[in-house]
């Protein structure tokens, strides 16, 4: 089975950066994690997966991310969509 998409937004798992490396060997375009204990660190570890510059498709909409840890979005570079609805940057955060 190949995996191609990942929905965690309304899990009743908490997903948590160390979650994250169960992803690893996945060939996953699009990525949900929204309302989860996701951080920073979990964005750098997204970063780092082999599949990252196929990701099309993330959404962190209600996760603690900060603008530090979309320096990261980089390794996206197929990155079409990105959802950070009820996420605690401001505008600033996104220049």
């Amino acid at each position: 089975v190949r995996v191609t998409a990942v929905w965690m937004q309304t899990s009743p798992h908490a997903v948590t950066d160390d979650d994250l490396d169960r992803f690893r060997d996945c060939a996953v375009v699009s990525m949900a994690f929204g309302l989860t204990a996701f951080t920073d660190k979990g964005l750098e570890k997204l970063a780092g997966l082999p599949a990252a510059g196929r990701v099309e498709m993330l959404s962190l909409a209600g996760s603690p991310v900060a603008a530090g840890g979309l320096g990261r979005l980089h390794a996206f570079a197929s990155l079409r969509v990105l959802d950070l609805r009820k996420s605690p940057l401001a505008d600033d955060g996104l220049k």
